[in-house]
């Protein structure tokens, strides 16, 4: 079963939040992706911090559980993102579910760097390969 409150505790992953009803058990791999419900797969965050996460306003990276934002998107003080990592949790999350949705994630940047390729092609284009190559790389 999906019981990701047993796993990780009653608490906001991300932060301070813990009302029961305000709480949700997040797939990091949504089931629609061939997401599983191990609680491995899951994290728990309030419901504000469940639709950033969904909307890739915010991933934890893979290595580090460090809580990463965009530059060119909402702020962590936007977001109202108080930790810093997620390694308060009793427990972590798989390494791999949370490689996918840094994937995601860093798509979504590959995807604006074509995009501005495509809307502004008159710019020297020397430094684009080496930022979509930076953004699609993690330890």
């Amino acid at each position: 079963s999906f019981d990701v409150f047993k796993r990780y505790g009653h608490r906001c992953a991300v932060c301070s939040m813990q009302i029961d009803g305000l709480l949700t058990a997040t797939h990091i791999k949504p089931a629609s992706e061939n997401g599983t419900d191990d609680p491995r797969n899951g994290i728990p965050l309030c419901k504000n911090h469940h639709a950033a996460f969904e909307k890739c306003f915010f991933t934890i990276h893979p290595g580090s559980y460090q809580i990463v934002t965009r530059e060119n998107g909402p702020s962590k003080e936007e977001l109202e993102l108080v930790e810093e990592d997620i390694l308060k949790l009793k427990a972590l999350p798989e390494r791999m579910a949370l490689q996918w949705h840094y994937r995601r994630f860093l798509g979504k940047f590959r995807y604006l760097a074509l995009a501005l390729l495509l809307i502004f092609p008159q710019v020297n284009h020397q430094y684009m390969p080496v930022f979509t190559s930076t953004l699609i790389e993690f330890p």
